[in-house]
């Protein structure tokens, strides 16, 4: 049982550290290129930001952006901190869980 434990816990730190994840250009490019095409990026702490920044796009909910287009696991949405994003500095930031 613990092995089974073990494995199982192995397997989600790999995805978590290693597995490289599948994202929407319009998440890797922050917005700048709008398509659904899925594109593979390097997991680790990847920063995609100024989605909102550029004054056209503000009224996109940064917060919801980020968690459904990142699927933003350990990462977050916002300034860099625990705070909740404005409308105009928005990032995902890495690793992604999905």
């Amino acid at each position: 049982m613990k092995s089974l434990l073990l494995f199982f816990t192995l397997c989600v730190l790999y995805q978590i550290v290693v597995a490289d994840r599948r994202v929407s250009k319009t998440c890797q490019s922050g917005g700048k290129i709008q398509s659904e095409e899925q594109v593979v990026i390097k997991s680790g702490q990847h920063i995609l930001e100024n989605y909102c920044s550029d004054g056209r796009n503000n009224n996109n909910p940064c917060h919801l952006f980020c968690m459904r287009e990142c699927r933003s696991g350990n990462g977050g949405c916002g300034n860099g901190g625990r705070t909740r994003p404005d409308s105009k500095h928005c990032y995902c930031e890495a690793p992604y869980s999905g």
